[in-house]
C-alpha cells in the first residue's frame, strides 16, 4: 500500500513523503494517525510500484530445460502401468500408449513420441504384451478359483440341505 507519512515514529526526515510499505504497516500507521493513505492514479501504477519492491523468491527462477531430454521406461506410480516417460529439466510427462485414436476409431500415432528412441517404444511395447499376458493369466487364475469357490458352496449347500431332510447326500458327489 501507498501511505503518505505525517509523523514517522523512528525516521522525522520521511514526514511528507509517500512510500510503498506492506499493508500491516500501513494499517497500523494509519491506525496511529502516523501515515494517510494514498491511492494509486491506476493500477499500472500500483503494478510498477509493488514490482519495484519485490524480492526475488526461490520460485522465481527459470530452471532451464535439460537437452538433449531423456527417454525412459517406468510404471505409472498408483496403477503399476508400464509407461515412457519423456524427462526434459522438470518437465515430466507420461505416455501410456503409442497411438490414439479419433472418433471414427482409427489409429494413429502419438505426435509426441516421434522423437522418442526406437529402442525405448520397442522394449514398451514387449512389457506392455507382457502385462497384457499377466493380467489374462491373472483373469483365468481368478475366474478357477471363483469356479472353484462355488463349486465348493454348491457342494456344501445341497449336503446341508439333504442333511436337514434326514438324507445322507455323501453319495450325490464324487471328490
Amino acid at each position: 500500500m501507498k501511505i503518505k507519512w505525517l509523523n514517522h515514529p523512528t525516521k522525522p526526515e520521511l514526514n511528507g513523503s509517500v512510500e510503498h510499505v506492506s499493508r500491516t504497516l500501513a494499517e497500523i500507521a494509519i491506525g496511529y494517525q502516523q501515515a494517510v493513505f494514498c491511492p494509486y492514479k491506476n493500477y499500472v501504477e500500483r503494478l510498477n510500484e509493488e514490482s519495484k519492491l519485490r524480492t526475488a523468491q526461490p520460485g522465481d527462477t527459470v530452471v532451464p530445460n535439460v537437452y538433449p531430454p531423456r527417454w525412459e521406461i517406468g510404471t505409472v506410480p498408483v496403477t503399476k502401468k508400464v509407461a515412457i516417460y519423456y524427462l526434459a529439466g522438470t518437465e515430466r510427462c507420461c505416455f501410456l500408449s503409442l497411438v490414439w485414436y479419433d472418433n471414427n476409431g482409427n489409429e494413429h500415432p502419438v505426435p509426441a513420441l516421434e522423437d522418442c528412441p526406437k529402442e525405448i517404444r520397442q522394449q514398451f511395447k514387449e512389457l506392455q504384451a507382457a502385462e497384457a499376458r499377466a493380467a489374462s493369466g491373472a483373469d483365468a487364475s481368478d475366474r478357477a478359483e471363483r469356479q472353484n469357490r462355488a463349486d465348493h458352496e454348491a457342494k456344501v449347500g445341497t449336503t446341508r440341505f439333504f442333511g436337514r431332510l434326514g438324507i445322507d447326500a455323501s453319495s450325490l458327489f464324487h471328490g
